[in-house]
């Protein structure tokens, strides 16, 4: 018995200090974060979006049609592509990579509503525009106003007339310029995390600007359009474009070591320091897109 009541005695005692929710299964994971701040968002959401656009191949289409690649002699060709033949099992993986980058900005754009992370708010904004109007120009109709809510069950989103998604993009970029412009002297200073302009906000709404030039370039051709262009342009005329040797340029922190330069370079450069580029055994590239890596090292 006076064993029984020492045990007891020791199990009480060793109840009561432990913690209430000790076996609480519902207690939060610190593995499985529920939300993730801005600041660590960015920098990865835009360095995603730079090796999307500039890893070799991923729109090997687009640069040998427009001439800006051509395949060197000896090397055999892909009979569709040579005939202009997109079909749907070519480049699948770049409209998956661009919707699962989108869905970044989403998350960050929707999670940067306080005056202090307006800055973030506005970047989010203009690197949505910039993926859907890839996806435009590239696939014609795309999902766009029923996209990024698999949360809400809606798991198989309209694909929205071209003209119509451009012409909301257009807005889009009014309001994040706008929100530049009115962006309080007190929000968070981005600075390194955004690889891309340091967050000088002025050339982030210069940027938007010259993507918004481009949107409505592409639709000066269209038929009834000049009234809508002209307007749309004298909008925003003020905040400027980007000029002569400008670029969004990235540079999380590139090197001259394997698995640690940008994907670009890495395919055309030459561990031997000659001046054929290992790449350029099958490719011969001209130009680069708008968004652009740095080749190795600092910026």
């Amino acid at each position: 018995m006076k064993k029984l009541f020492i045990l007891l005695t020791v199990l009480l005692v060793l109840g009561s200090s432990c913690k209430k929710d000790f076996l609480n299964v519902n207690e939060t994971n610190p593995n499985s974060a529920s939300s993730v701040p801005a600041n660590l968002i960015l920098p990865a959401a835009l360095n995603y979006t730079s090796i999307l656009m500039n890893t070799p191949g991923n729109f090997a289409f687009i640069n040998e049609w427009y001439g800006l690649w051509s395949i060197s002699g000896g090397y055999s060709q892909d009979l569709n592509m040579t005939e202009y033949n997109l079909l749907n099992s070519h480049f699948q993986g770049n409209w998956s990579s661009a919707y699962t980058n989108l869905k970044n900005y989403d998350y960050l754009e929707k999670n940067s509503t306080t005056p202090s992370l307006m800055s973030y708010r506005a970047i989010a904004k203009i690197m949505k525009v910039y993926l859907y109007q890839n996806l435009v120009d590239m696939y014609g109709n795309v999902p766009y106003s029923q996209a990024l809510q698999a949360e809400s069950a809606v798991l198989k989103p309209v694909y929205d007339p071209q003209q119509t998604i451009y012409e909301d993009l257009v807005v889009q970029l009014d309001t994040a310029m706008n929100i530049i412009a009115t962006t309080p002297a007190t929000a968070t200073l981005i600075g390194s995390g955004d690889i891309i302009f340091q967050g000088n906000m002025t050339k982030w709404a210069m940027f938007a600007n010259t993507l918004k030039l481009r949107i409505l370039m592409n639709q000066a051709d269209m038929t009834g359009r000049g009234a809508y262009i002209t307007s749309k342009l004298a909008t925003t005329a003020s905040v400027g474009y980007m000029g002569a040797g400008q670029g969004a340029w990235v540079n999380p922190g590139y090197l001259q070591t394997s698995g640690k330069m940008n994907p670009f370079w890495e395919r055309f450069w030459n561990a031997s320091g000659s001046q054929q580029a290992d790449g350029l055994g099958y490719l011969l590239p001209e130009g680069m897109p708008v968004i652009s890596d740095r080749q190795c090292g600092s910026a």
